[in-house]
């Protein structure tokens, strides 16, 4: 009987620890904030995967995005277009009721994310989903959507209607607790999977709003990391069309993406960088770890210069050399005249 006991609380113990597994590396961590300009930033935790960074033009409207690997796919959970809007796709705790087959108005809410690539602002994107019934497939997610003129929300789905939570304020943050439960409450009152992440970040965003930089940015990523299951931490700028991020496992590299020309550009802490234009499959994280470092920018440099002072004086020698035949021949020509008139 005690060992019976014994192996159902063992039994028990291990599904505990899995399930807080699974949430631990599930849980996402991102925000927004509105200082003098637009941040955007993003916490991607998972199990340890292959990343997929990406551009893609639709309507002539370019919009990049980070998928996951997850067994033969890659799942998109993060976007930004180059109008500036902003969505992070993140897990939602509790789990709400899936849907396997669409009735009536009914939309699933892990389909609005690629529509980022065609909207401008948030209002575009709530207009959209306004007469849609937001629904849950194989996962329970909600969204956190912004842009550059100072409009953000998260957007869940309801049993009956969506539930659309309005920025109030300068900030947002989003992690995995259902965020329209505690709508009107205070951060201390907050409880769920990431409201300790969420507490943090609010405080680093109150308390330093009309200094915010990104390097407060990356304070707020760094300060609410997951041991072990942050996989990417990003740092956006709208205003500039521009991408920062860093990986696990990479040093303390940080990558650059210009939305504007596809480049990624990655520097490490010595002032080593790494250069690589996307493609239109885009490039994985394990091919960024593994990029050849590009030639020091000094011996860049000084490589050029010599090649072009050379090629100044190689003209200037030539040009030497033909006025000198140009008056040799001259003069020559001009003593065979005096000698015929001899």
């Amino acid at each position: 009987m005690k060992k019976t006991i014994f192996k159902c609380v063992s039994v028990f113990l291990c599904m505990m620890l899995m399930s807080f597994q699974i949430l631990l590396v599930e849980a996402c961590t991102s925000f927004v904030v509105y200082d003098g300009k637009a941040l955007y930033g993003m916490n991607f935790d998972f199990q340890d995967t292959d990343l997929l960074f990406s551009v893609e033009t639709v309507d002539g409207i370019k919009a990049f995005s980070m998928a996951f690997q997850a067994g033969n796919e890659f799942e998109p959970t993060v976007r930004m277009n180059d109008k500036g809007l902003f969505l992070s796709e993140q897990m939602q705790f509790p789990e709400m009721k899936k849907i396997k087959e669409l009735k009536g108005n009914q939309y699933y809410i892990g389909d609005v994310g690629p529509k980022v690539a065609t909207f401008e602002n948030t209002a575009s994107v709530l207009k959209f989903i306004g007469d849609k019934q937001l629904v849950n497939r194989n996962v329970t997610v909600h969204h956190l959507i912004a842009d550059m003129v100072g409009e953000a929300a998260v957007v869940e789905a309801g049993d009956t209607s969506n539930r659309v939570v309005k920025m109030d304020g300068s900030y947002m943050v989003m992690t995995n607790f259902t965020q329209s439960d505690f709508v009107g409450k205070l951060t201390s009152e907050i409880n769920g999977i990431g409201s300790d992440r969420y507490r943090i970040a609010c405080e680093i965003l109150e308390s330093n709003l009309g200094k915010m930089s990104p390097e407060l940015g990356w304070d707020v990523l760094n300060k609410t990391m997951q041991l072990g299951s942050t996989q990417c931490s990003m740092l956006m700028d709208p205003s500039e069309k521009s991408v920062k991020f860093k990986l696990k496992n990479d040093g303390e590299r940080i990558w650059h993406l210009n939305l504007e020309n596809s480049i990624i550009d990655g520097t490490s802490t010595d002032g080593t960088r790494y250069q690589k234009k996307l493609g239109e499959g885009g490039i994985l994280a394990s091919e960024l770890r593994m990029l050849n470092p590009l030639p020091p920018q000094q011996s860049v440099e000084k490589q050029q210069l010599p090649q072009t002072s050379n090629n100044i004086l190689i003209i200037g020698v030539a040009l030497c050399i033909v006025l000198v035949l140009t008056v040799i021949w001259m003069m020559w020509k001009k003593r065979e005249s005096s000698k015929g008139r001899d």
